[in-house]
């Protein structure tokens, strides 16, 4: 599996590489070496649960264009910035 080295896209018609999703996508690179896992666990005790709180992971090694061309993750997030603000009211 690879992307293309010239555009950082996926091979035509080959396979697609995509991060992962939400919290167990940041949480936990291996077991006992965290990236934002000890975060979510004290987010969680400050009473935020997955219902109020979100995470955006992104391919860093990709430029903002690119992502957005792709998989329209600047449009994604903010939609998702846009929906906590209407759900709870107050800014995110």
């Amino acid at each position: 599996m690879k992307l293309d080295s010239t555009t950082g896209l996926d091979l035509r018609d080959k396979v697609k590489l995509r991060p992962a999703a939400g919290f167990n996508a940041v949480d936990y690179f291996f077991a006992n070496y965290w990236v934002f896992g000890k975060l979510i666990q004290n987010l969680t005790n400050a009473g935020y649960a997955p219902s109020n709180m979100a995470v955006e992971p992104y391919n860093w090694c990709l430029t903002y264009a690119v992502l957005e061309e792709r998989d329209g993750y600047l449009s994604n997030c903010s939609i998702a910035f846009k929906s906590c603000t209407k759900r709870w009211g107050k800014r995110s």
